[in-house]
Order: C-alpha cells, then structure tokens, then sequence
C-alpha cells in the first residue's frame, strides 16, 4: 500500500509480515511507512481467509444388483479443499 508525506510524498508500505495465507482465520499485516525525515507509522491490515462455498453437489447413480449391491464412496470438488471423498455413518 501507498501513502502521502507533505515533504517526502507517496511512500510505500513494508513489512516483514507474510503476505499469503492459506489457512483459515484472521491475520494481520503491520504496514510500516518511513519518511526518511525520523517519522514512521505503523498500520495494521486485516487478512481474512474464509470458506464459504459449499462443495459442489455430485450426481450420484443409484447402485442397483440382483442378489446384492455395494456402493463405493463417492467423491466432488471444493474450491479450498480439492476433491473430497464422501463418508457415510450409514450401514
């Protein structure tokens, strides 16, 4: 990010703070602006990492035999997570 100084004007932000973050939560970036004349700022940035879409929804055939049928775990796709496998607390 960029600011103004009425000598110095634009000055850029630095930091030593990560810049990418994959995990879920909040985190904060502390931006530092100098204007090389002894006045310096420190400003915090929130990074908020957020999963809100659900997997996408599969298509599933239904499993059908003549004596006995066995289903195999199905799988999707998540935007976060990658492919997911399906569970089942079912008997």
């Amino acid at each position: 990010p960029t600011t103004t100084d009425n000598c110095s004007g634009t000055l850029t932000g630095t930091t030593s703070d990560a810049l990418t973050y994959n995990t879920q939560g909040t985190f904060v970036i502390n931006w530092t602006f100098d204007d090389g004349n002894g006045n310096v700022i420190v400003v915090p940035q929130n990074v908020i990492v957020d999963d809100i879409t659900d997997p996408t929804i599969p298509t599933l055939a239904d499993v059908t035999g003549e004596c006995s049928a066995t289903a195999t775990a199905p799988t999707t796709t998540d935007n976060c997570s990658g492919t997911l496998t399906g569970t089942t607390s079912d008997a």
